[in-house]
This record gives structure tokens, C-alpha cells and sequence, in this order.
């Protein structure tokens, strides 16, 4: 469980599921998972677990808030398994990725 609420549904006779609600958490987690990777923004150091951890403290709202992460960069140093410099490289990442033109 990713500890985020989804409310899920299916066409009849189909596997697929998908998010009923359009704000749905599960539909950020993919978009930013497929935005932070190395086939588009590139963003090394930005995990799936941290993804949905910082949806759930607030920090990600939308895809465009990685490129803010660097306010809340104190109050994710006093988190569990965070260190200066992974930080540090975290932020770097999310800075060159703002160069990259798509």
C-alpha cells in the first residue's frame, strides 16, 4: 500500500484499472514518476517511495513543484534517511533538469 487513498475502477471485462477521481494521488505519483526519468526530465535521486513521501507531506502537489522542492529542503533534512549531501545532489538534478527543452 502506498499509504495515499485511491479510488479505483474498471471498464466492464477489462484488467486495466484506472483513478475514478481526476485528482487522484495514484495519477500524480505515475505522471511524476515518468517526468522525473531518465527518458524525460532526467532527475536523479528522486526515488518512487520519495515521490509519493513528499506528496504526502505536502511538497508535490503538481509535476511543476519539483522545481520548488529546494524550499522545503531544511524540513526534509530533519526526515528519516535524508543526509546533506543526497539533498544536495537531489537539488542539483532538479536544477539542470529545468534547462532540458522538450
Amino acid at each position: 500500500s502506498s499509504g495515499i487513498n485511491a479510488e479505483y475502477g474498471r471498464e466492464r471485462g477489462e484488467v486495466d484499472q484506472y483513478c475514478l477521481n481526476q485528482k487522484c494521488p495514484q495519477i500524480l505519483i505515475s505522471k511524476m514518476e515518468h517526468f522525473v526519468s531518465r527518458n524525460a526530465a532526467n532527475i536523479d535521486g528522486l526515488s518512487l517511495e520519495q515521490i509519493k513521501l513528499f506528496i504526502k507531506r505536502g511538497f508535490f502537489k503538481d509535476i511543476s513543484s519539483i522545481f520548488n522542492l529546494k524550499i522545503y529542503k531544511q524540513e526534509i533534512l530533519k526526515m528519516k534517511g535524508f543526509k546533506t549531501k543526497s539533498i544536495e545532489k537531489l537539488l542539483s538534478s532538479i536544477e539542470k533538469a529545468k534547462k532540458i527543452e522538450f
